[in-house]
């Protein structure tokens, strides 16, 4: 491993429906979110990152849950290893309509009972069923 970058997603529920993305590096669908950069917070990066992603603005609302199992790593295809980082935000849709980009070749508004059925990494398919069970408890890594 030789790399540890703070992320952040979002879970993004409006009219019984969560806000996905398919990722255009794997096709894989999963909330949007992204890396932190220099200089801002892991609340604004989240909200940009939506936003860049989605086409849609978010206000954060509270937090799902912090995940960093180091056992979680993702390899890139220049050599990377990182180690997973993610806060999940809680978050209200605010405006826009999902609008592809670049990172996201595909945003929709997935109805609640058939997102865990979408093809997704099996910490995005964790996350959300966490998000989605547990409305009013941040779930925290074991010590």
């Amino acid at each position: 491993m030789n790399s540890l970058k703070p992320a952040a997603a979002a879970f993004i529920e409006h009219d019984d429906k969560i806000l996905l993305i398919q990722r255009s590096d794997n096709g894989k669908w999963s909330m949007p979110g992204g890396t932190m950069e220099y200089g801002e917070s892991l609340t604004t990066c989240v909200v940009r990152e939506t936003l860049e992603e989605t086409g849609i603005q978010i206000q954060c609302t509270g937090m799902v849950g912090v995940f960093t199992d180091p056992l979680h790593r993702i390899e890139y295809d220049n050599g990377e290893v990182r180690q997973q980082f993610a806060i999940v935000y809680r978050a209200e849709y605010v405006a826009g309509e999902p609008t592809r980009s670049p990172e996201s070749p595909r945003v929709e508004w997935i109805p609640r009972s058939d997102v865990l059925e979408v093809t997704m990494d099996p910490s995005q398919r964790m996350r959300l069923a966490w998000a989605m069970d547990h409305p009013d408890t941040v779930r925290l890594d074991p010590a």
